[in-house]
């Protein structure tokens, strides 16, 4: 539609070549359980309760993830992210950096 109505004494030449799709993490997660039995565990000793969910975000950790280090979308603090409602949590953050401080100590104290 676009060539069609520019193209004429315009020069434009629009094109559009689809490369690649967002990858589901999940099948290479499912394949390191005692990384996320740490991470629950992580979140047991931080004394933060675990909301799992599907979400569709996280696309560093999801990259990361297919360039082969299992890596899980862990929460940072924020509240109705990516909208006008965003807002953070100074409490939140605090618990994320329990977790993961937790999940680094757990996952040194265990032999791979």
């Amino acid at each position: 539609y676009l060539n069609g109505k520019y193209k004429h004494g315009h020069g434009i030449d629009i094109r559009l070549e689809i490369t690649g799709e967002y990858n589901n993490s999940k099948a290479i997660l499912e394949k390191y359980p005692r990384n996320y039995q740490i991470l629950s565990e992580a979140f047991k000793r931080a004394q933060v309760t675990i909301s799992p969910e599907a979400s569709r975000g996280g696309s560093d950790a999801n990259e990361i993830t297919f360039m082969g280090i299992p890596t899980y979308n862990i929460f940072a603090g924020y509240v109705n992210e990516h909208s006008h409602k965003e807002w953070v949590s100074a409490i939140f953050m605090e618990n994320s950096y329990k977790v993961i401080l937790s999940y680094i100590t757990l996952y040194g104290e265990h032999d791979y």
